[in-house]
C-alpha cells in the first residue's frame, strides 16, 4: 500500500494521465493474502478436527476444508497478474 501511495502521490503528483495505469502491487496483493488466509483457516479447521469426537470428525471438518479450498481458488482468480 505504501508503494501505491508513493507512486501516485510523490512520483506522479499532478500527472492525471498516470491514474489510467495500475501499479503492479495492486494486482499482486491478493496472492500472498490468499495464501495467508487459507493457512490460518486450515489451522482452525485442524483445531476443530482434533477437538471433535471421532464419530463426527470428518462430517464437521470436510465441509470446512472444502470451503477453504474454494475460497483459495477464488482468491487466486482475483489476481490480475499478466501471463508470461
Amino acid at each position: 500500500m505504501c508503494h501505491v501511495l508513493y507512486h501516485y502521490l510523490i512520483i506522479n503528483y499532478g500527472v492525471p494521465t498516470n491514474l489510467e495505469y495500475g501499479v503492479w502491487i495492486l494486482s499482486a496483493a491478493p496472492l500472498p493474502s490468499a495464501c495467508m488466509i487459507s493457512a490460518i483457516q486450515l489451522f482452525f479447521a485442524h483445531a476443530i478436527h482434533s477437538l471433535c469426537r471421532p464419530q463426527v470428525r470428518w462430517f464437521v471438518t470436510a465441509p470446512i476444508i472444502l470451503l477453504v479450498l474454494v475460497h483459495f481458488v477464488f482468491n487466486l482468480g482475483s489476481c490480475d497478474l499478466p501471463p508470461r
